[in-house]
């Protein structure tokens, strides 16, 4: 079953990078929608790139769970949404943060594209995480 759901996710990631832009003008067939196809083609690509630490997100940390290993797990999802994905999204979207009596910095604007980048950043560093502490087998002594 895990090499079926990561090859899966492998044959999903090629669909999206490979036929991006046909799907997104499935989705959206008007002259007017040609925007939304321009912001959308590259996130979907860039989503394909993190089809293979999605899987290993859902696939390690439902072992893990399942083996009663959820302490580590779960602190370390919190761990990628509050302290890398949503900080890294506001620092990637916006063109200027506004730290107070700090000032302002310049942020790096990139829209759609830095939110995506973001989840793709947390799904990456917490999917090679899983699989170590998978791989470490520490979960075999646990008990349930």
């Amino acid at each position: 079953a895990l090499a079926q759901g990561g090859a899966l996710m492998i044959f999903m990631g090629a669909v999206f990078f490979f036929l991006a832009a046909p799907m997104f003008r499935f989705f959206c067939p008007d002259e007017g929608q040609q925007p939304i196809i321009d912001e959308g083609v590259p996130v979907l690509r860039l989503i394909a790139f993190a089809m293979p630490a999605l899987a290993s997100c859902i696939i390690f940390t439902s072992a893990l769970r399942g083996a009663g290993d959820t302490r580590v797990p779960v602190l370390f999802t919190w761990f990628g949404f509050f302290a890398l994905r949503i900080p890294l999204a506001y620092l990637l979207t916006r063109p200027q943060i506004d730290l107070g009596p700090l000032g302002l910095y310049h942020g790096h604007d990139f829209g759609l594209l830095g939110a995506w980048l973001a989840m793709f950043t947390d799904l990456l560093v917490r999917g090679v995480f899983f699989l170590t502490r998978f791989a470490g087998g520490r979960w075999q002594n646990m008990r349930v």
